[in-house]
This record gives structure tokens, sequence and C-alpha cells, in this order.
């Protein structure tokens, strides 16, 4: 929700003040943490690390996401590569930075820690973002680098009611357009089946097939790999196939990972299972990897944070509501005596559904783009004939 609220005020203010917004929220929420773990407060954990640090979160990431698409137009892809990439890797140094925290001080004391080392490397950071100005060209030499950054220095002009008016009549009508509405469920369907599993992981390997704790763990964290090579090496690649090409063959992965995940859990395999996951992680980082660069590519500059933001909702409903769903349903199945190695086939059934969904609406797309270039073309070449 964070993102969604961000992305038309980042357009119209710059990046600065958001990226600065973000990190205290973040810090803030950190504190709030810290302090809930002292005085022994549920609420104010959720409050501070779920509601205000997540708000921080989401700020900071629309933030530097689309900062980066407006200096690399011409490389939209493997710039949104740096930007998830560094968002799951951050999550990944993350966890190894705090567990040997926990191990040598109390939890109160590693999120003060924690919230500390981030705040020395956030504010600074955060100072210097800016966007490039109006009508920028990525230099392709030192003269040109050199007049790209005097150029970034100089404050744009305040945009006018007028325009700021025009800019919401353009986002209404594309949030509406069938073309956004497809790109929003390829990237709600690509995401679905990792969300879902993902807090299963630890669970699967435990208790359905028997595995230490310990080897749990590593699986958790190899599965976070998987999702951290997902978006950055599809974010990449989609420079050189195409954004949507590359989400409808995140699709075709998640029906693979989904069937070896199906077929591990009734021949009582593990690593089958757990190549299916790791595939489904793969997806899920081509989802998040690919979808900045979509959406700039196809919107206006100046309403692609916004839609981009919007899309962020996405994930929340998918998370929340696939979430709630996945659950009820084993929670159903469990209860009326379903075999483990059954427990999770219903839930698999309807993620299958949800990822040819995602498939449909990314061929969908892909004819939809290709019949809009065909009809662009057609006056063109009939001006040519006529000369």
């Amino acid at each position: 929700m964070a993102s969604f609220l961000t992305g038309p005020w980042l357009e119209r203010h710059g990046p600065r003040f958001p990226a600065l917004l973000g990190a205290t929220l973040y810090m803030i929420g950190q504190a709030l943490a810290a302090l809930a773990c002292h005085i022994q407060s549920l609420g104010l954990l959720y409050f501070g690390i779920g509601v205000v640090g997540g708000s921080g979160l989401g700020i900071s990431y629309i933030t530097v996401i689309m900062t980066l698409q407006k200096y690399f137009p011409d490389k939209r892809g493997e710039s949104a590569a740096y930007a998830t990439g560094g968002f799951g890797l951050g999550g990944v140094v993350g966890s190894l930075m705090q567990t040997p925290l926990l191990q040598k001080t109390t939890v109160a004391n590693t999120f003060l820690i924690v919230m500390c080392v981030y705040a020395v490397i956030q504010f600074p950071v955060a100072m210097i973002f800016r966007f490039p100005p109006e009508g920028f060209v990525p230099p392709v030499n030192a003269q040109d680098r050199a007049r790209a950054a005097m150029a970034t220095n100089a404050p744009a002009p305040p945009a006018t009611p007028a325009e700021h008016a025009a800019k919401h009549e353009s986002f209404v009508k594309d949030a509406l357009s069938l073309k956004y509405i497809l790109i929003y469920l390829v990237f709600f369907t690509s995401i679905m089946s990792c969300l879902v599993t993902m807090p299963q992981i630890a669970d699967i390997a435990i208790n359905m097939f028997h595995k230490s704790a310990s080897l749990a763990g590593i699986i958790v964290s190899a599965n976070g790999f998987f999702r951290l090579l997902g978006k950055a090496g599809f974010a990449v690649i989609s420079d050189y196939f195409g954004r949507m090409p590359i989400l409808l063959f995140s699709e075709i992965l998640q029906v693979v990972a989904l069937l070896f995940m199906l077929i591990g859990f009734h021949v009582g395999n593990f690593w089958l299972a757990q190549v299916g996951l790791f595939i489904c992680g793969l997806g899920f980082g081509a989802g998040f990897g690919v979808l900045p660069a979509a959406i700039s590519e196809n919107f206006e500059p100046e309403i692609a944070s916004s839609l981009y933001g919007l899309s962020m909702t996405a994930w929340s409903v998918a998370a929340v509501g696939g979430g709630i769903l996945f659950n009820v349903i084993f929670k159903h199945d469990k209860a009326a005596g379903t075999p483990a190695s059954r427990l999770y086939d219903n839930n698999i059934y309807w993620l299958f559904a949800i990822s040819v969904l995602g498939f449909a609406c990314a061929a969908a797309f892909m004819v939809l783009d290709r019949l809009s270039k065909v009809a662009a073309a057609k006056p063109k070449n009939t001006a040519v004939v006529a000369a």
C-alpha cells in the first residue's frame, strides 16, 4: 500500500524526499520493534515492524526501482535486476547478520544494532537521489557523462495544477486499460505459488520428510538464493528476449514447479519436491525482476511510478488472500485425516489454475501488443506507397 501511495508523489517531487522518508520510517519501525521486545508487547511489535517499518520498506523499494528505470531507459531489465536483486540480497545478508547477533545479545539489542547499521548506509545514499532531467539520454562517453551530471543537478521546474490534473487523468485511463490489467494479472499469478508455499518450506522438510531443522534452514536459504537468481537473471535476459515472453516463461515454470512438488510429495522424494520449490522461486523472481521494465516500456514515464506502485498491491493481495485460502484448505484437509503425502494436493490444484490463468493473460498481452504494432505501422506503410 505504501508503494501505491508513493508512486504519484514520487513523480511530482522526485526521489530524494521519499528515499529519506522511507529510511526514516524503517528505522522507526526497528526502534519500535526493539521497544516492543523490551516491554513484551506483541501489538507494538506488529505495529512497529509491520506497519511503520513495512511502510518504509515499500516507499524505499519503489523509489529505488523507478529512479533506476529513468536513468537506464536502454537497459530497463538490467537496472531492475540491480534493484530487485539488491532487495533480495539485502534479505540474505540481513539474516546472516542477525543470526550471530541473536547468539551474542538480546532480540531488542539486535533490532537496535541493525537499525544503526542500516541508517549509516541509507541516509547518506538517500541524500544523493534525484531524477534525470526531462529528455535524458544515457551518456556514451566521458563528455556526455559530464553534461548529464550537470543537467541532473539542475532543479526541475514544478508542475502546474493543470499538468497534475492531466497526469491524474492519464493514470486513471491507463490503470483501467486492458494492457495494464493483463500486466497486473500476469504479475499477480507469477508470484502467487511462491508466496503461499514459501512459509511452508521448513515445515515440509521437517514434518513431511522428517529432515533435521538445520537442513530445513539450509533449504530455506537456498530457496532465497533461487528467488534472487530469478529476479536478477530474468530481468537482464528480458532486455534481449522481451518482457512478456519472459513473464510467459515464468508461468510455465510455475506449472512445472507445481508438478514436481505434487509428484515429489506423492512418491516421497524429498529432493524432487525441493527442485519444484526452487523452480517456483525462480518464477517468482522473474515476476518481480521483469515487472518494472514491462511497465516503463508500455506507459508514459510520467505515470510509470504510479502504475508500478499500483502493481505492488498485487503482492499484498496474493500474499494475504492466497495465504488465507492456502491455510483454510490445508487445515480442512488435515482435519479430514488426509495422508501427509496428499495434504497439499488441493492447494496445488488451485495454484495450477492460477498459473494457467497467468499464461493465458501473458499470451493475450503478446497478441494485443502485436496487433497494436501492426495497426500503428499501417498508416506509415500507406504513406510510403502513396509517395
